[in-house]
């Protein structure tokens, strides 16, 4: 299970990537989301004309926090404060 979150950077006043270098700093290791199928290298040719501004704001803006069976109670309640 993959835990992803939008981020609003207006409001944060900071961009996803140096967001993500800022958890680094406190040892939360964390992953930019995949970009839309048609901007990967394999289909760019093939959709050449598609525009899809949603899910190309959706790959902007989005991070995968961390998950797995070793993922403690304690860090999770770092990862998403109000659970």
């Amino acid at each position: 299970m993959m835990h992803t979150i939008l981020l609003n950077e207006e409001v944060l006043g900071i961009t996803r990537d140096d967001l993500m270098k800022k958890l680094k700093t406190y040892g939360i290791d964390t992953r930019a989301t995949f970009l839309s199928i048609y901007l990967q290298p394999p289909y760019r040719d093939i959709c050449v004309n598609e525009k899809c501004p949603v899910a190309e704001l959706l790959g902007r803006r989005s991070i995968n926090l961390p998950s797995g069976n070793s993922t403690t109670k304690k860090r999770h309640r770092i990862y998403c404060p109000s659970h």
